[in-house]
C-alpha cells in the first residue's frame, strides 16, 4: 500500500466512524431533549445514565474529528511538499478528482464542528448534573 493510500484509507476509516458516531449522537441528542421537555421529573440515576452515554458519544465524536482534521493535514502536506512520489502515489492521485478546496473546507467544518460538540458537551453535562 503506498503513503497516499494508507492515509487516504485512515481518513475514508474515520470518516465512517464519524458518520456512525453521529448517528448516535443525533438519537441521544433526541433522548435528551424528551427528557428535558418531560413533565415527569427523572431520577438522579436516569440522569447519570444519559450524561454517561451522551458524554461518551461526545468524547469520542471529538477524537474523531481530530483524527480527520489530521489525515487531512497529512494528505494536503505530502501533496504540497511532493512527499508522495511512489509511482503508485502518482497514479492514485491522477486517478482520483480531489478538489482539495473542498477537503479544506471540509476541515474548516469538521473544526467548527468539533468545537461545538465540546461545547454541547459541556451544556449537557451541566444540565444533567
Amino acid at each position: 500500500m503506498s503513503p497516499f493510500e494508507m492515509v487516504w484509507n485512515t481518513f475514508e476509516f474515520h470518516t465512517n466512524q464519524i458518520n456512525t458516531l453521529e448517528r448516535e449522537h443525533l438519537s441521544n441528542i433526541a433522548q435528551y431533549q424528551d427528557f428535558v421537555a418531560s413533565v415527569i421529573n427523572p431520577t438522579r440515576k436516569e440522569r447519570l445514565l444519559l450524561k454517561k452515554q451522551i458524554d461518551g458519544c461526545c468524547s469520542k465524536l471529538i477524537t474523531e474529528y481530530k483524527k480527520q482534521i489530521d489525515c487531512i493535514d497529512e494528505m494536503v502536506d505530502g501533496v504540497q511538499n511532493n512527499s508522495f512520489e511512489t509511482e503508485e502515489d502518482i497514479e492514485i492521485l491522477n486517478s482520483f478528482e480531489i478538489d482539495w478546496d473542498h477537503i479544506l473546507q471540509l476541515k474548516n467544518l469538521t473544526a467548527t464542528l468539533m468545537k461545538e460538540m465540546i461545547q454541547v458537551k459541556s451544556k449537557i453535562n451541566e444540565v444533567l448534573s
